[in-house]
């Protein structure tokens, strides 16, 4: 009897953990959250016509600039921006591994599969785009092309102000082998971004630093413990791939050890690179929510910045478990772990994707949504609202302020105008009370009201 081949059984399970990110892609109707995500997909889809939304510092520029022709589209066009992003990113994350000479299949399933990655693919988030580019500059940088990658590295504060903390570490490294030349290359975004934000929008060459939407009072979206990322890193990759941190993690200890002389040479430059940016990311977030800092609010979707060299460095460590496995044993184990990941998303733990949790939005954001749809015809003078839901569902351009009105400012409307309070960002951003529209009845008339006061319409009389 012959056996299938172990080429083409590796090269199935690499397709399977494909099709099914494109499968859970295609059955998702979450958008991940209501807030950021809508939010981001907002300033693309109206920064044609509004061209500022280019160089605006929380929307993220670069992000902007690549997403804004599929977001023009709509939401799907958003959808399908990020499909290609994480796609990309699994390709050159691949290309890393050959590289590396470490498993393809392990690195590249584990990236695949993580749940956070199944899920944030069909969001229209930043964190995507931010982990394509940080591949792409390992990837130039291990291709012995230092400067492109301190090029690319350089693009990196303009997707997610994380990106300084990379830039950070490359131009230590850079600096520390002599590669002056590259650390030229660092500045290049800033470079470029603080010109065209000079003339185009700010008159300010420092703008970036000047603009920095997260300089906000410590505590404000509160704080919590150290480890917070690292005890919680399991929802984000699973619980297969968590546990295997711990062999890798073995497998790292023993390599530095053997390598201890030659360890900060230029032999191990790459590695070192990996592991210093993975390091210094996950320990300023610790720290950031720890101390309640840099508008920090402890998401653990950060983590998907750095998710593919993440999983770069298990395989390194796996590679380097002091173990010897015969190739045929060492082929059925990798086999077995590939097909316990790719179930991963599905395994009967709280860890596990459920649709009602995961592939669709809560069922107060969903009836929120739905309302404004059907109350679109009420929408004819000006809207006064909060959520980024909103100004979905009514189609409502955010940036023209002339029309489209934060909640706040709800007693400043006029007859015909329309009010939408929300128990989330109606209460808690804009501070805003159902009581204090419902008191006056004359005044704001009651156009729906959810039962459970999640939210509610009002028309000015």
């Amino acid at each position: 009897m012959k056996l299938i081949p172990v080429g083409l059984v590796k090269k199935g399970l690499l397709l399977l953990a494909f099709v099914q990110l494109i499968f859970v892609w295609s059955i998702n109707k979450s958008t991940f959250d209501t807030g950021d995500s809508i939010m981001h997909y907002l300033f693309s889809h109206y920064a044609f016509e509004h061209p500022q939304n280019y160089l605006d510092h929380w929307a993220k520029p670069l992000f902007t600039l690549l997403s804004s022709p599929f977001a023009y589209f709509g939401w799907e066009g958003m959808r399908v921006f990020n499909l290609l992003v994480t796609l990309f990113t699994a390709i050159v994350t691949i290309l890393i591994c050959r590289k590396l000479e470490i498993n393809v299949l392990l690195t590249t399933v584990i990236f695949l599969s993580a749940p956070y990655t199944l899920l944030i693919t069909s969001s229209g988030l930043t964190e995507p785009l931010f982990a394509l580019f940080l591949v792409i500059a390992f990837y130039l940088q291990i291709s012995k092309q230092p400067n492109l990658a301190a090029f690319v590295v350089s693009l990196l504060p303009f997707l997610r102000s994380e990106g300084q903390i990379i830039l950070i570490c490359w131009l230590i490294c850079a600096v520390y082998f002599k590669e002056f030349k590259s650390v030229l290359f660092l500045f290049s975004g800033f470079i470029i971004y603080a010109i065209i934000g000079y003339f185009f929008v700010y008159h300010d060459l420092l703008w970036y630093f000047h603009q920095n939407p997260y300089n906000v009072d410590k505590f404000k979206y509160g704080k919590g413990n150290w480890g917070h990322f690292l005890m919680n890193l399991i929802e984000v990759i699973g619980v297969y791939a968590y546990v295997i941190i711990f062999p890798a993690f073995i497998g790292i200890i023993y390599f530095s050890l053997k390598n201890i002389k030659t360890l900060l040479t230029v032999k191990n430059r790459e590695i070192l690179l990996l592991f210093s940016c993975l390091g210094s990311f996950v320990l300023f977030h610790e720290y950031a929510w720890a101390t309640g800092s840099f508008g920090s609010f402890g998401l653990l979707r950060v983590l998907v910045c750095v998710l593919p060299i993440l999983c770069i460095a298990i395989s390194v460590g796996i590679k380097n478990i002091p173990l010897k496995f015969r190739d045929k044993s060492k082929d059925r184990l990798l086999k077995f772990v590939s097909c316990l990941l790719i179930i991963t998303p599905w395994a009967n733990t709280k860890y596990s994707i459920r649709k009602e949790k995961h592939l669709q939005n809560s069922p107060a954001d969903i009836a929120l949504f739905n309302a404004c749809v059907k109350f679109k015809s009420n929408y004819t003078n000006k809207l006064y609202y909060e959520s980024p839901l909103i100004a979905y569902a009514f189609d409502a351009d955010p940036f023209n302020k002339s029309k489209n009105i934060g909640l706040y400012w709800y007693n400043a409307a006029n007859t015909g105008d329309l009010i939408v309070w929300d128990n989330g960002f109606g209460k808690n951003q804009a501070m805003v009370k159902l009581e204090d529209l419902q008191k006056d009845s004359s005044q704001f008339k009651s156009i729906y009201l959810d039962p459970e006061n999640r939210f509610a319409l009002f028309r000015k009389e």
